[in-house]
């Protein structure tokens, strides 16, 4: 009867645990910072770790906001054309996407993800994409370039 009474409190500490709120800190999107982006001179988001909505008038940023998260993370954008440099702020030279992605270890044993690399990033992996603008003067080629860093905005690289 000892043996089944632990059992079943080991199976109750179990169904607790999975009862707790378990947030991921592996792999969040923290924020997006667009830089000379779309219209935007320097426009920042941080988001939170669970759902996000975005809501505004019409020209408030929310395509902005999505079409940096796609560009930063290496995606396409379908609104503004096929082309890099049109999403450059009339004008300038180049555009800016920087995107923070948490990279905290787990908090809870149930968490499914582990931090990516952290003797080199840290708790915080920094996506940085810069755009050249046809202003620019640059090749084809060489409009795009992306960089990592770490958690103190130092390089990484892999």
């Amino acid at each position: 009867a000892a043996m089944v009474m632990v059992d079943l409190a080991t199976e109750l500490v179990a169904v607790e645990e999975l009862r707790r709120p378990c947030y991921s800190r592996t792999g969040v999107l923290e924020s997006v910072q667009m830089v000379n982006f779309m219209s935007h001179e320097n426009f920042k988001v941080d988001l939170g770790p669970n759902v996000n909505i975005v809501s505004g008038p019409n020209g408030s940023g929310k395509s902005a906001i999505v079409a940096a998260l796609q560009l930063g993370l290496g995606t396409k954008t379908k609104d503004r054309g096929a082309t890099l440099d049109a999403h450059v702020r009339h004008g300038q030279k180049e555009a800016k996407i920087v995107i923070r992605i948490l990279n905290y270890p787990p908090e809870f044993h149930g968490d499914v993800t582990d931090q990516y690399k952290p003797d080199l990033f840290g708790n915080v992996i920094i996506v940085e994409r810069r755009i050249a603008g046809p202003a620019s003067g640059q090749s084809s080629s060489r409009r795009s370039d992306y960089a990592l860093k770490d958690v103190h905005g130092k390089f990484v690289e892999l």
